[in-house]
């Protein structure tokens, strides 16, 4: 179940951050509620996380995963720029994500 809640944290915490991508500041209206919209559930389901994974684990493997997240759907939707540089910093966020992950167990 705390996968299953971490996966929903951070698939909603990578939509809000397009949604602000997408609301240009504020301006557009539906994509502004969005992004406030997911920010809210994806607090409720961190919250909801916390229960089960040690709380410095949970916030590294989150915070990792979603800035990986949506750099790399920036790159892939936006057309924002993907240099040598940027795209081994995101594997070495992953790697640090996976090492954190095995020091769970």
């Amino acid at each position: 179940m705390g996968y299953f809640l971490f996966v929903l944290s951070l698939a909603t915490s990578v939509t809000a951050n397009i949604c602000v991508k997408l609301s240009y500041g504020f301006t557009k209206k539906l994509a502004s509620i969005g992004a406030f919209v997911f920010y809210g559930l994806c607090g409720l389901f961190l919250v909801l996380t916390v229960r089960y994974m040690e709380l410095g684990i949970l916030y590294g493997i989150w915070a990792g995963l979603t800035v990986s997240g949506t750099a790399l759907l920036g790159m892939f939707f936006f057309g924002e720029s993907s240099s040598r540089r940027k795209i081994i910093s995101i594997g070495i966020i992953i790697v640090g994500v996976v090492l954190l992950q095995l020091e769970t167990h």
